[in-house]
């Protein structure tokens, strides 16, 4: 909705400013203050984020019934006076005086952005762009503008997703993206993901290290970008290679870079001098404060037009041989962090506002594994009453943006001088564990305690956690906190959501929420919850032949967030119990499972492929005990199956072979071993290398495999016909054949056991791809409709 606005805004030739509802209310107050907007757009939930004002709010989603009244027809251009001058958006950024400055970009700028960017990039209509960066970010212009003003596809991660290097992974391959604009600290901790579609990768907001661009360079255009807010977004590019200088590259379309001495002449080529930028994506400057736009956009000397000027950036940067410009750093007190940029004398001056505060002083430190992160360091006033480390952390959280809150607070008696009297910045100390808001000491108890302990201080860089610690105000940050949960899966097996963190962010308490997210110990409790939010009754979907659930992990997504799905995993995956070969006891396993998250019916159940089988049974026996199944879901399984002959190992590593898409010549030549992990490989998505343990696993997963195929091929099924269940069964059922398939009976073999109960529906994709994107899409809607059709139905 906000995006559409944003759109229609431009396309009218106004303009618009971006308030992040995560910024204290003060931050807003002042930016509403100061920009005196004509109206504010927000949403219902977001209105108590908001300070008062007297500025109209509309609300989109509560008032669009009253908008909708409204015509929809275009403005006129001619009436409207529009001129490429006319402002296109303000954006905030940090001042060094304490208050957030506004810069002001002409729709001349954005539309430059657009056209430069689609040439130097090589945009194109049918490209699918990924929208990462939030709109109070002046990279969300290149990503919505260069997109759509070229006929190109927009995608909008979500929130949970996009705080998820693992998940933003995951999801980009699965949306098939084709050009994304990332920050390379970001980058640096996603994995290391094919990502075969995405043909074009811009970093910026940062300076991107060399290991980053050598790993994500691979197969793809990456490119690098410079430019502040004030040059609208984008000034330069370069498209890197691996074993090449990293640089900023040329002057994008319209736009000239110089580099000036102190005398503001140019500097020869080598020789270091600060940034200036010129051209059509100036901004006009900043709003309501003509000093510092007089002292930051000067006259440009090398122009001719008597209106052009010149961007002191406060960049240090020199000319290559090659033409390719070098960026070097800053040369005031400007830094960047994740993307984000920051002047310290914004922070500075928040600290010595602070009771107890004499001086302070922040900067940038590397000291964690090449992490940038902010300290402050200060001077009390009476250094018999020095504030507490949490004290000064809550005060800058309640007025500064999280990425502006100093991860460690060191506390001098005296600054470290030069001979000239100025501060020698160099000489400020690294942090110790007394700089960081620790909680009273308590030693980790217990095996996850202490694991996660040591997890916690690699991570952190820390010599000492308590128990009571938060991870948070020890210096964790998002991107962090993305990097533990990586090291936890590596580590431990167990995929902690990364919610749990912020949730639970004490090291007590995440060890908590780690046990039970525990999928491996001896435990008969097989429910894993892959999307447990949501007020309609929750499905439970079966595991497949091969034991596990995350085939699910897609459909999940493609759920409305008030459809909670759980997946019923085998046991024996990890060698912790023996698996079930007998389908009853393996039913009556379950049924005990899910009962334990839903005590009584009506009960959602269903399964892929086998899972749909073990389903039916499962409905069986809960039909038997007097509880309702009011949907029973099987996405295309097969009753041909029950009261088989048990075949060969090495003919069920065929069959999988098959529906995997592997080579079968191929595996019939492999030693036994070998073929195993050939196909387990292939199940599990793991690369060609199997780790040392890897062959254990495998054998683990041959023996559930094994088990679950003697329980369908043992079940007798004949006896129940018509009487089989009484529940309502969906069958779900995949246009695409396999090769070798027998797909000759279109009920699947289900309608001489269920009847007239029976509704099939045709799905897209064939038996492996119908849970995979783009197919699953199309299998989510169909459930969900079945789904609401029977539960109309079912008894309450």
């Amino acid at each position: 909705e906000m995006i559409v606005a944003q759109l229609a805004i431009l396309k009218a030739g106004g303009g618009y400013i971006p308030l992040d509802p995560s910024y204290p209310q003060d931050r807003l107050a002042y930016m509403l203050e100061d920009a005196r907007p004509a109206v504010v757009l927000t949403q219902a939930r977001l209105q108590a984020k908001l300070p008062e004002t007297k500025v109209p709010l509309v609300l989109l989603d509560a008032d669009w019934p009253e908008i909708a009244q409204h015509s929809s027809d275009n403005l006129d251009p001619n009436a409207l006076n529009l001129t490429p001058q006319n402002l296109a958006y303000v954006i905030y950024t940090s001042g060094s005086t304490g208050q957030p400055k506004g810069v002001m970009i002409e729709h001349r700028g954005a539309c430059n952005l657009s056209s430069a960017t689609t040439s130097a990039f090589d945009l194109r209509a049918k490209d699918r762009v990924l929208q990462f960066a939030s709109t109070s970010f002046d990279a969300s212009v290149f990503e919505l503008i260069a997109a759509l003003t070229l006929g190109a596809t927009l995608y909008v991660v979500e929130d949970e997703v996009r705080n998820n290097g693992i998940e933003l992974a995951r999801w980009m391959e699965e949306q098939a993206i084709t050009v994304a604009l990332l920050p390379p600290s970001l980058l640096s901790i996603m994995p290391p993901e094919p990502l075969p579609d995405l043909r074009t990768l811009v970093v910026g907001g940062e300076a991107c290290p060399p290991d980053v661009l050598a790993q994500w360079s691979k197969g793809r255009n990456l490119f690098n970008a410079y430019g502040p807010s004030e040059s609208t977004v984008i000034a330069s590019t370069a498209l890197c290679r691996t074993n090449e200088p990293v640089t900023i590259g040329h002057p994008i379309a319209n736009t000239q870079i110089y580099i000036l001495d102190t005398n503001r002449q140019p500097v020869p080529t080598g020789i270091a001098g600060e940034l200036y930028i010129g051209g059509a994506g100036l901004a006009r400057g900043y709003l309501g404060r003509p000093e510092l736009t007089a002292d930051r956009f000067i006259a440009d000397p090398f122009h001719n037009a008597p209106d052009a000027r010149l961007y002191k950036t406060g960049d240090l940067a020199r000319f290559l041989p090659d033409g390719n410009i070098e960026y070097l750093g800053r040369n005031d007190f400007q830094v960047k962090i994740r993307g984000f940029r920051i002047e310290l004398g914004e922070i500075e001056a928040a600290l010595a506002e602070q009771s107890g505060i004499r001086e302070a002083v922040v900067l940038t430190r590397e000291d964690i594994s090449g992490n940038k992160r902010l300290v402050a360091y200060l001077i009390a006033s009476d250094p018999e009453n020095v504030p507490e480390v949490a004290t000064l952390r809550a005060a800058l959280q309640g007025r500064l943006p999280e990425y502006m809150v100093p991860s460690a607070f060191v506390v001098l008696d005296a600054f470290p001088l030069m001979p000239n009297g100025k501060l020698d910045r160099k000489a400020l100390p690294a942090p110790d564990d007394t700089a960081l808001a620790s909680a009273r000491f308590e030693a980790p108890q217990g095996e996850i305690e202490e694991t996660l302990a040591k997890i916690w201080r690699e991570v952190l860089d820390v010599e000492r956690i308590s128990r009571f610690d938060n991870f948070f105000d020890l210096g964790g940050h998002s991107l962090l906190a993305v990097q533990l949960v990586t090291r936890i899966l590596k580590e431990t097996g167990v995929g902690l959501p990364i919610v749990s963190l912020f949730k639970e962010p004490t090291l007590m308490r995440l060890a908590r929420a780690f046990d039970q997210q525990q999928t491996c110990p001896s435990t008969q409790n097989r429910v894993i919850p892959i999307k447990a939010t949501g007020t309609r009754s929750p499905l439970f979907l079966v595991h497949p032949v091969e034991g596990w659930v995350f085939c699910y992990e897609k459909l999940a997504r493609q759920f409305p967030p008030e459809q909670p799905l759980y997946g019923i995993q085998a046991a024996g995956l990890y060698g912790e119990a023996a698996p079930l070969n007998d389908l009853e006891a393996m039913a009556l396993a379950y049924i005990q499972a899910i009962q334990a998250v839903q005590p009584h019916g009506p009960y959602l159940l269903g399964g892929w492929s086998a899972g749909g089988n073990i389903a039916f049974e499962m409905t069986r026996q809960l039909e038997r005990a007097g509880e309702t199944v009011a949907f029973l879901g099987l996405i295309d399984s097969s009753s041909r199956v029950f009261g088989r002959p048990v075949p060969l190992l090495a003919d069920e590593l065929l069959t999988m072979a098959r529906d995997y898409g592997l080579d079968q010549d191929l595996l019939q030549t492999l030693a036994p071993d070998d073929q195993l992990q050939y196909v387990v490989r292939a199940m599990l998505g793991q690369g060609t290398q199997p780790g040392d343990d890897f062959l254990a696993s495998a054998i683990n997963i041959k023996n559930v495999f094994r088990a679950i195929g003697q329980a369908l091929y043992g079940y007798k099924a004949n006896g129940y016909k018509t009487s089989g269940c009484a529940a309502r069964v969906d069958l779900f059922v995949c246009q695409e054949t396999i090769p070798g398939e027998d797909r000759s009976d279109a009920n699947m073999g289900w309608k001489e056991l269920v009847g007239e109960k029976l509704h099939v529906h045709a799905v897209p994709g064939n038996h492996r791809t119908v849970v995979e994107l783009p197919h699953v899409n199309k299998l989510s809607e169909a459930i969900l409709k079945a789904i609401d059709e029977a539960m109309h139905k079912a008894p309450r």
